[in-house]
């Protein structure tokens, strides 16, 4: 026999409120894998320490001309991959910020991107991560499989890969600014102009291209928890139009 109290927990209202306290937790649990993306002073001051970046270069790509924003974005693909020359990844659960990456002078895809990532934000690049999942979905939850990272800025309003493990841009000979989203295209359709372009970090196969997601394990960035680690601005950014 039910008592008042039962009667109480049972009525819409209650489960309501469960149902509404169940979703903030969850939300809560997933915000934990957000990825802060401000640049810190100490990321300008270590940037600017190894090279990277210059300091009239920083919030200066409003004041350049697309041919100097074209220009300064390669130059700094080169310097990243003169600066950080062995490519020995950072372990999981350890920081990867500029200063960690450069003081080491080492690290993959992933480690470098943050540099240049950050690098490209401060001299006022709208930046995003891209997460390439080579054969598709089915991969994406299976642990071993091969991956890669690029980073994408927003130059004159379209999206322009940069290479993280190479000194390579999407801007092409042929004068087209191509985004991850057209290598993907190429790599179905015609891989073999990959290796024209000089384009040897992409993998000449299928890939699924996730912008916004850093890990699937969540052990690249703090609080190092299971959760994947994201930035939630970049993946609704990329769902507009």
């Amino acid at each position: 026999m039910f008592t008042n109290t039962d009667s109480r927990l049972r009525t819409p209202f209650f489960r309501g409120l469960v149902a509404l306290l169940f979703l903030m937790g969850s939300l809560g649990c997933l915000w934990t894998g957000s990825v802060n993306n401000a640049v810190r002073s100490e990321d300008l001051h270590a940037m600017i320490q190894f090279g990277i970046l210059k300091p009239h270069e920083i919030a200066a790509a409003n004041r350049w001309g697309s041919m100097q924003q074209q220009t300064a974005l390669m130059e700094l693909v080169r310097r990243v991959h003169s600066t950080v020359t062995k490519f020995e990844g950072i372990e999981n659960g350890q920081d990867r910020e500029p200063l960690d990456v450069l003081q080491r002078s080492s690290g993959v895809c992933f480690d470098r991107a943050r540099v240049i990532e950050k690098a490209a934000t401060a001299m006022g690049f709208e930046t995003r991560r891209v997460f390439l999942v080579y054969g598709g979905w089915s991969q994406l939850l299976k642990p071993g499989g091969p991956t890669h990272t690029l980073v994408e800025v927003k130059w004159q309003g379209v999206w322009v890969f940069l290479g993280t493990l190479t000194p390579v841009t999407g801007f092409a000979k042929d004068g087209h600014a191509w985004s991850v989203s057209d290598l993907r295209i190429l790599a179905s359709t015609d891989p073999l102009r990959l290796r024209t372009f000089g384009w040897k970090e992409i993998l000449p196969r299928d890939f699924l291209p996730v912008v916004g997601l850093y890990s699937r394990h969540g052990q690249h960035y703090p609080p190092f928890t299971p959760v994947p680690d994201f930035s939630p601005g970049q993946m609704m950014g990329s769902w507009m139009p």
